[in-house]
């Protein structure tokens, strides 16, 4: 299990906190305005009537595709942990697409750069943990310093926040700085991942809060853990924020794509998340229950190693691409759901552009540029993947495809876990995985020579720097100069393939009011969002 949770830290650590990152509208990153009022963090309503529309009496039952092992806000890797981390604690703020600064106010009332490179958080009086205690600035300096300490976050993207000489100033203001003027680093300290926990509980528990976490402020209490099935959460009657209209929120843990379709067939659950888009058709069809058809920030790449002696060679890459009829293929392989990718950068990124050059089926070409970089009778190629229905498709159509190339492409399915530790160890040559991001930012994981996540070995001096110079500055416009400059970069050295821009499907009963953000961050899902309008 540590050795799994590693690689998962190491794989989805970006993916997931990056994906709280928006982008600080004005000059050096800051709001236009200082955070306003919240509404109030639950979002519910009356519980009158709430009885009479779910599966069980006054309760929301929730099936999610996976079971996560961790309650523990700083330990959690993947989305599994990260949706029951989710329903107990809350962060400062939430990522919002539709605020002119980019954040809702939630833990902290409201913020204020006094400078470029300061930042003073108010925040909300009277808010109780859940062990009874108030909620204080020492909390949230402690839960900000283990975050970085504990590696839950990238620690490159910290090094810029002073958190060592950060300022308690009263029990409700905290002050932080930045050893530089930077256009996001702010937004750590507002990430929706970073949860802020109780100093005394969680020193108390210790390891155990992984299964008894008490030192969250969120709307919800976790009562009951039944492994492999089901966890059961309690409505917080001390909550400080709107209450979730239900008393009882159940996530039930059913792994299998077709299960969870059967269970919203049988009237099982009320909501049914991330369902095979394969069942489109038939989820569609049942009354009682409506489709959300939800875009997340997550592209799905094809991944070159670009140190492969015959995928290093940049012509060989392009010519690969240009075979493919990703315009034909993606609808294909993933059900109608979803778009075709035009940029490495995500439908989410602020900064993504549509580059001048665009990978559309043109065999000619692939044939001239294979033959230009000494391979006109092709190789052998071996592509590993998960057991997942649209990459095993992708798969055959790519062999099929470039076999037209004198290109022999073996397909091998394999557990995540052990990709992970193929591509890490730089034994590879191609596979199939889904990253992404809210910011520019977020790709130098992926991208920069020392990125974390390079699972493609990419290196380009040019792009390192770029990377660089668009972090370093707090001008938003300078920045986007640098992010268009290397997305083109991206795609004349095509170093991956994006492919399609993802898309989810989740069933709701009819009736059911369910937020859907368009930026979607999915690791910060709270489904005590949804709830039932009469």
């Amino acid at each position: 299990m540590k050795m799994k949770r590693q690689r998962q830290r190491q794989s989805r650590g970006i993916l997931t906190l990056i994906l709280a990152l928006a982008l600080l509208a004005g000059c050096g990153g800051q709001p236009a305005v200082p955070g306003g009022q919240a509404s109030g963090g639950g979002g519910g309503t009356s519980t009158a009537g709430a009885a009479s529309v779910t599966s069980e009496p006054d309760t929301l039952i929730v099936a999610v595709d996976s079971e996560g092992d961790t309650f523990d806000p700083f330990d959690y890797a993947d989305l599994d942990d990260g949706f029951l981390v989710r329903q107990v604690h809350e962060p400062l703020a939430y990522l919002d697409s539709t605020s002119p600064n980019g954040f809702s106010p939630v833990l902290a009332e409201s913020w204020e750069y006094p400078n470029d490179q300061t930042i003073l958080l108010h925040l909300r009086q009277g808010v109780m943990f859940q062990n009874g205690e108030e909620m204080k600035a020492g909390d949230v300096l402690f839960s900000l310093r283990t975050t970085k300490e504990r590696g839950l976050l990238n620690p490159n993207n910290w090094t810029n926040l002073d958190l060592d000489n950060a300022t308690v100033i009263d029990d409700y203001t905290l002050e932080i700085s930045t050893f530089e003027p930077s256009s996001f680093s702010f937004s750590w300290l507002l990430s929706e991942m970073v949860s802020i926990v109780s100093e005394k509980a969680y020193a108390e528990l210790g390891a155990g809060y992984a299964r008894n976490p008490n030192g969250g402020t969120g709307p919800y209490i976790l009562t009951d853990w039944v492994a492999g099935d089901r966890v059961t959460f309690t409505r917080n009657e001390n909550y400080w924020g709107t209450m979730p209209q239900y008393k009882t929120l159940v996530l039930r843990f059913i792994i299998d794509g077709t299960a969870r379709t059967f269970a919203v067939e049988s009237g099982g659950v009320d909501v049914a998340y991330s369902c095979p888009t394969a069942d489109l058709g038939t989820l569609s069809s049942l009354d009682g229950y409506e489709v959300i058809r939800q875009v997340t920030s997550g592209v799905n790449y094809l991944w070159f190693n670009n140190n492969d002696e015959h995928l290093k060679d940049i012509r060989v890459r392009q010519a690969l691409s240009y075979a493919l009829d990703l315009q034909t293929m993606v609808p294909i392989a993933y059900n109608n759901m979803g778009a075709v990718a035009d940029s490495v950068f995500g439908p989410s990124c602020p900064q993504k552009i549509v580059p001048d050059t665009i990978y559309r089926q043109d065999m000619d070409k692939a044939k001239q540029l294979l033959a230009d970089a000494g391979y006109g009778d092709g190789f052998d190629l071996k592509i590993i993947i998960t057991d997942r229905a649209s990459r095993k498709t992708l798969a055959e159509m790519m062999k099929n495809i470039w076999a037209n190339l004198n290109i022999n492409l073996e397909i091998e399915v394999l557990e995540l876990s052990t990709i992970l530790e193929l591509v890490f160890n730089d034994d590879y040559q191609l596979t199939i995985m889904a990253e992404g991001g809210f910011h520019g930012e977020a790709w130098r994981s992926y991208m920069h020579t020392e990125g974390v996540n390079n699972y493609s070995k990419y290196s380009n001096a040019r792009v390192d720097e770029l990377f660089n110079l668009a972090v370093e500055t707090s001008d938003a416009a300078e920045g986007m100069v640098y992010y268009t400059e290397m997305q083109q970069i991206f795609a004349d050295e095509v170093p991956i393939l994006p492919m399609q821009y993802d898309e989810i499907l989740n069933v709701v009963r009819k009736g059911f009011y369910y937020s859907v953000d368009p930026t979607y961050n999915f690791m910060a899902a709270r489904f005590y969002y949804i709830r039932y309008d009469e």
